[in-house]
């Protein structure tokens, strides 16, 4: 065991405290690192909120929006609102509403610091575990610069995903001393408690982060090299006594995971297997890994939202994909003999991913951008630690890694702020979906959002349509449709459209409001009456019922609604 590894940071301790040399290069490269991440998203807070999941969120959450107050905090604590358990989300858009109200540059800049911190934190970590700074450097510009991490870090709505990841990297550097055996028992367990503390913060921030005790494993082997690959005979008592050191998270991972699960079931966004078979379930997530692997190399037409297949493509792809993923699995583990980190670095990848490959599948998209942010480290970690340099390059092995490493941070670079620049408005967004997925309903139901809120209802309900022909189960799409129709005084078109909004949906509040106003446009107050009682019931604005409750009164003769 190397004397590095008795200290938390270790060799980052050295630095601060050894020649001058070695402190320079360390703050150096933290430095670049941080410049790299400003680079990228330089243009970031100069972007508006957007009409997706910000208002949720943000902009129109009621107890966001009072800031950091007790009653807030409790309520984070106490709600699954929005199918997900993630206190801490919440109390962190709270801080910035306190700290910066609705200037959304504040909000924006809390996610750059959070993704540069979280940059800083995997070069710690592996310079702590490896020894070898210019590799770990390597591992976290790729991290800092790769354009798929953008839609974590352009999306408001995303804070979540970067809060586990700082969450999830400090129980990672605080598991080096207490995963190091020349330390102390009592020490060990003192860094082991900051571990589980680590990751329940992580786990109130996003469940997704609920396979990291399995991850653990995987870095006992590399980088800590606490055992070997494959593993030895003499080994396998500490390869025992680490997953009985693992055992003591599970209870945390159980929790989260039927909290999220109960959450989901709430919002009706848990697919059944009759409406998602197992089949299909298991060809999209194959059809994911496929995607992610190909996003690595060629970052290129990203969007916001990728529909799920549900079964639409050709019968022969998943057997082709499961037979390519099985071959780089074997070849994997092959290498791995010789390096561990090219067996430890795709199984890192594979197993951060399995939370979000659709097999308990919640909503309509088959993959996302975001879900790499943490699962792409172990796909950097094998360029970075596990190619022989020296011996592809002759003996040149240091200057031209340092060119091909460069040459691709460039291009990365490049790729990432122009990404970013999708995110700088609504429509811009959402025309970027409608290109790379023009058979999507969502870029369009977005922009028809979009035009709508701009008063150009002509081009919203040509966008509407546009996405009823592609999705005709979203109870939205009609429900905004009918708006349309409404403001063209055409309700009866309009009360078509809400009815089959509430054929899809029966408690769809706003749409049993919308039906009661176009039925008073038609002098119909009995029957607005009835909508109106059941948006009550349903949960609907109870002010905004008695303003329209005195109209339908009106034209019924009747003093007040039916009790609720």
């Amino acid at each position: 065991m190397m004397e590095w590894r008795k200290t938390l940071f270790g060799p980052i301790v050295n630095y601060f405290s050894g020649p001058d040399r070695n402190r320079r290069l360390l703050t150096l490269y933290t430095f670049i690192l941080a410049a790299m991440v400003i680079a990228s998203y330089h243009s970031l807070p100069g972007h508006p909120f957007h009409n997706w999941d910000d208002g949720t969120y943000i902009t129109k959450n009621g107890q966001v929006l009072k800031g950091l107050t007790a009653g807030s905090v409790k309520w984070a604590f106490t709600t699954d609102y929005f199918g997900f358990y993630y206190p801490l989300t919440w109390i962190s858009h709270m801080a910035d509403v306190q700290l910066y109200g609705l200037s959304p540059k504040g909000h924006y800049v809390t996610n750059i610091v959070l993704h540069g911190l979280n940059v800083i934190l995997l070069f710690f970590f592996l310079c702590a575990s490896t020894g070898k700074p210019e590799a770990s450097f390597a591992a976290s510009a790729l991290f800092a610069v790769h354009p798929m991490n953008v839609e974590t870090v352009a999306w408001l709505a995303e804070r979540k995903n970067l809060l586990a990841a700082f969450f999830m990297l400090a129980a990672m550097l605080f598991y080096i001393p207490a995963a190091n055996p020349s330390n102390d028992g009592a020490r060990r367990f003192r860094f082991y408690l900051l571990v589980c503390a680590a990751f329940v913060l992580g786990l109130l921030s996003k469940p997704s982060i609920i396979v990291f005790p399995f991850l653990l494993i995987l870095l006992d082997i590399w980088p800590l090299k606490r055992v070997s690959f494959p593993v030895r005979k003499e080994q396998k008592r500490e390869l025992l006594r680490a997953l009985q050191e693992k055992a003591a998270l599970l209870p945390f991972c159980l929790v989260s995971g039927l909290l999220t699960i109960e959450a989901q079931k709430k919002v009706s966004a848990l697919h059944t297997l009759d409406s998602l078979p197992v089949g299909n379930r298991i060809g999209e997530a194959l059809l994911g890994l496929a995607f992610y692997l190909g996003k690595l190399f060629a970052p290129l037409n990203l969007c916001t939202f990728y529909e799920h297949h549900r079964g639409n493509y050709p019968q022969y792809l998943p057997a082709a994909l499961f037979t390519m993923l099985a071959a780089m699995t074997a070849a994997a583990f092959i290498a791995g003999r010789k390096r561990p980190v090219v067996t430890i670095g795709w199984l890192f990848f594979v197993v951060s991913l399995l939370p979000v490959l659709g097999l308990i599948q919640a909503g309509d998209q088959g993959y996302a951008d975001r879900y790499v942010y943490f699962a792409y480290w172990g796909l950097f970690f094998i360029p970075a630690f596990g190619i022989p340099y020296d011996r592809i390059f002759a003996g040149r092995g240091k200057r031209a890694s340092a060119f091909v490493f460069l040459a691709a941070c460039a291009v990365l670079l490049v790729l990432t702020t122009r990404q970013v620049s999708i995110w700088k408005d609504d429509r811009t967004l959402f025309e970027q979906v409608v290109r790379v997925r023009p058979d999507s309903f969502l870029g369009y139901l977005k922009l028809g959002n979009d035009y709508m809120s701009r008063g150009d209802r002509d081009n919203a309900l040509a966008y509407y349509l546009e996405a009823l022909k592609r999705k005709d189960d979203n109870p939205m799409l009609f429900n905004n449709a009918g708006i349309i129709y409404s403001g063209k005084n055409d309700n009866s078109k309009a009360i078509e459209y809400y009815d089959r909004a509430l054929q899809l949906d029966p408690g769809f509040a706003e749409a049993h409001f919308n039906k009661a106003l176009s039925l008073m446009d038609l002098g119909k107050g009995e029957k607005a009456l009835e909508e109106l009682e059941a948006a009550g019931r349903k949960g609907f604005d109870p002010s905004a019922i008695r303003q329209q409750e005195q109209r339908a009164r009106g034209l019924t003769g009747k003093r007040s609604l039916p009790p609720r």
